[in-house]
């Protein structure tokens, strides 16, 4: 599965899930609006260190803020990166299965 389709999936559900206030839901649209654009725009060679500054901020307000929101988006970060490392892993296998099937050798 691409990692934006389980990126938004994921999003919804969370946003279900904990029935969150406006602002929260926005921000968190705001989270995955950007990550959309650092991914189309070709810079996802760091996007777990992207992926980090863009929900730090949240992460900041939401500590601050001192309610449980914290916690959540905390989860959320570190899920998301989980999702992105899981189908880079993937991309990977499947590249390398196709090129053994090809007999090409990458070096």
């Amino acid at each position: 599965m691409c990692f934006l389709y389980e990126l938004h999936e994921y999003i919804e559900l969370l946003k279900e899930k904990y029935n969150f206030d406006e602002k929260i839901s926005n921000d968190i649209e705001d989270v995955e609006s950007n990550i959309i654009d650092i991914y189309y725009n070709n810079n996802i060679y760091n996007l777990k260190e992207q992926i980090n500054t863009i929900c730090s901020q949240l992460t900041i307000e939401a500590s601050e803020a001192g309610d449980k929101r914290y916690n959540i988006i905390k989860e959320m970060k570190e899920n998301i990166i989980d999702i992105y490392g899981i189908n880079k892993k993937k991309k990977k296998e499947y590249y390398s299965y196709i090129c053994d099937i090809k007999n090409i050798i990458i070096e």
